[in-house]
C-alpha cells in the first residue's frame, strides 16, 4: 500500500501547457468533421432494432475535450436524430406486462423521434403472431396491419376502429408519443396477448 506522500505509484495530471498536442485537432476542420461523422455512424447496418436494446450513435468522443465537444456536438445530434427516425423498432415480448415495461422504460423525447415501430403480438388461441406497425403513410401516420399471412380479421377491425377514432389527431400530431404507445398496448392486450403463466 502506498503512502500518501508516495508519488511514484500515482499518475499525475500534467498542466495543459506541457501536454502533447492532439493529432486530431491539428487536422483541417473538414477532415475532422469527416472523422466525427464516421465516429457517429452506426456499427450495425441493420435498419431494424429491438425496442429494448437500441444502438444509437456513441458519444464518447464528445467527452474527450471541450474543443472536440464543441466541434462535434451538432454532427452527433444529427446522427442521433437520423438513427431514431430511420430505424424500424420492434417490440417483441411474450406478455402485455413485458411490452408495457419496455414502452415505459423509453424516454419520451426518443419515442417522439421514432417513425416506425412494430408490435409483435402472440395470439392466445393460435401459436402464431400478429404484427401491428405504426408508420408514415401519405396523409400522416397510422397503425397498420402487417401483410404477414397470419394476421386475423379481429386485428384488422382493431386497426380500422383506431384509425376512425384517431385520424384527425394523427394528421395533426405526426410524432409517436409515449401516451399513444401505452394506449395501443392495452387494446392489443384485450384482444390478443398470450396470458403469462
Amino acid at each position: 500500500m502506498a503512502a500518501i506522500g508516495d508519488h511514484d505509484n500515482h499518475t499525475l495530471a500534467t498542466p495543459e501547457g506541457s501536454q502533447k498536442p492532439c493529432g486530431l485537432l491539428e487536422l483541417p476542420p473538414e477532415l475532422r468533421n469527416n472523422i466525427y461523422e464516421l465516429c457517429f455512424e452506426s456499427a450495425v447496418d441493420d435498419k431494424r432494432a429491438n425496442f429494448n436494446a437500441p444502438t444509437p450513435p456513441g458519444f464518447a468522443i464528445l467527452q474527450t475535450c471541450r474543443q472536440i465537444h464543441d466541434e462535434a456536438i451538432q454532427i452527433y445530434q444529427v446522427a442521433d436524430r437520423k438513427y431514431w427516425s430511420n430505424t424500424h423498432f420492434w417490440i417483441e415480448e411474450k406478455t402485455y406486462e413485458q411490452a408495457k415495461a419496455s414502452a415505459e422504460s423509453m424516454r419520451p423525447e426518443k419515442i417522439c423521434l421514432i417513425n416506425k415501430v412494430t408490435i409483435a403480438v402472440p395470439i392466445k388461441e393460435d401459436p402464431g403472431i400478429e404484427y401491428l406497425t405504426r408508420e408514415p403513410i401519405s396523409w400522416g401516420v397510422a397503425w397498420t396491419k402487417s401483410l404477414e399471412p397470419g394476421n386475423s380479421p379481429e386485428l384488422y377491425k382493431l386497426v380500422v376502429l383506431y384509425e376512425k377514432e384517431e385520424q384527425v389527431q394523427r394528421v395533426e400530431h405526426k410524432c409517436l408519443t409515449k401516451q399513444e404507445l401505452l394506449e395501443t398496448l392495452p387494446a392489443l392486450n384485450k384482444y390478443y396477448w398470450a396470458i403469462a403463466k
